[in-house]
């Protein structure tokens, strides 16, 4: 996953170091996890070759072409290469656990 950032730093270039932090504020949303689309729109839109940077991000994303399906008959969960993630295969659901009582 490390090369989507630096995928982006090679595009913005050396000139990236120099920027004030208010810039670099302005571009943040290229590098933080859990942000929404907009606010990536509005950082690529804040970048004058931001089609281009769109598509290399696009190119250079391998995220669900490098996830592994694990399933129950697996004898381990193994993955020194990233993250692993449960999906429950009937769904997610909230379960009352113990007494209800509020203190």
């Amino acid at each position: 996953m490390k090369a989507l950032p630096k995928a982006i730093l090679s595009f913005l270039g050396t000139e990236w170091n120099s920027l004030p932090v208010a810039r670099k504020l302005e571009l943040a949303p290229l590098f933080l996890p859990v942000v929404s689309r907009e606010e990536v729109d509005e950082a690529m839109y804040r970048i004058t070759r931001g089609n281009e940077l769109e598509a290399i991000i696009k190119n250079t994303s391998r995220y669900w072409q490098d996830a592994k399906l694990l399933t129950l008959s697996d004898d381990r969960l193994d993955c020194p290469e990233g993250e692993i993630f449960f999906e429950p295969f009937d769904g997610y659901r909230l379960t009352q656990i113990g007494d209800a009582t509020p203190v």
